[in-house]
C-alpha cells in the first residue's frame, strides 16, 4: 500500500527532525535512512506493488501484490538495493549510488561494530540526503510540505541549496 508507505516515511522523518526530542545525528540519520527506504517502496509501488514484492518460488507474493490473491502469508519486498536500482532507472536523477551509501551506513551502525553512523559530517550528509528523498517525494506527485510539514521546508530547502551549490 504506497499511501501506508508513504504515512511511514512520514512518521520516520518525524523522528528523524524532531526537536522535541533532541536526537543526536547517528540517531536522526538512521530514522532518516529508513524513511528513504521507505520513500523508494512507496514511489515504486504507486506505479505498481509488483515492483516492490519479492519474488518467491511459487510467485505468491506477486500475486499478493498484484490482488490477485489474499495473502495468507507473510509479504515480502524487494531488498533496499533493488530498490534503489529500480529508483536510479525510473526517478531520474535518482542515484543509486547516493541511496546505497546511505543504506550501507544504517546498515554498518545497525549491525557493524561501529560507533557513529557516518564519517561524513551533518553539515553534507543532509544535503545528499534531500537531494536523493525529494526525487523520490516529487515521483509521487507529492510535495516536501506534505513529507516534513510546512515548518521543516525552509530548512530541507537549505540542503537542497547547498546541494546545488556543489
Amino acid at each position: 500500500d504506497e499511501e501506508a508507505l508513504w504515512l511511514k516515511a512520514k512518521l520516520f522523518l518525524n523522528h528523524a527532525m524532531d526537536d522535541d526530542e533532541p536526537r543526536t545525528f547517528d540517531e536522526q540519520a538512521l530514522w532518516a535512512s529508513l524513511a528513504l527506504e521507505l520513500l523508494a517502496k512507496a514511489a515504486l509501488a504507486r506505479v505498481s506493488p509488483l515492483l516492490v514484492a519479492s519474488p518467491t518460488e511459487d510467485g505468491t507474493n506477486l500475486l499478493i501484490a498484484s490482488g490477485l490473491v489474499e495473502g495468507e502469508g507473510r509479504f515480502t519486498s524487494v531488498k533496499a538495493h533493488t530498490l534503489y536500482s529500480r529508483c536510479h532507472k525510473a526517478f531520474r536523477p535518482f542515484s543509486e549510488r547516493e541511496a546505497q551509501q546511505i543504506t550501507w551506513a544504517r546498515n554498518e551502525y545497525l549491525h557493524g561494530g561501529a560507533a557513529s553512523f557516518t564519517a561524513i559530517p551533518p553539515n553534507a550528509w543532509w544535503p545528499r540526503y534531500w537531494a536523493q528523498a525529494v526525487i523520490l517525494v516529487n515521483a509521487q506527485d507529492k510535495t516536501l510540505e506534505e513529507l516534513v510539514g510546512p515548518d521543516r521546508v525552509p530548512l530541507v530547502e537549505k540542503h537542497l541549496a547547498q546541494t546545488r551549490r556543489i
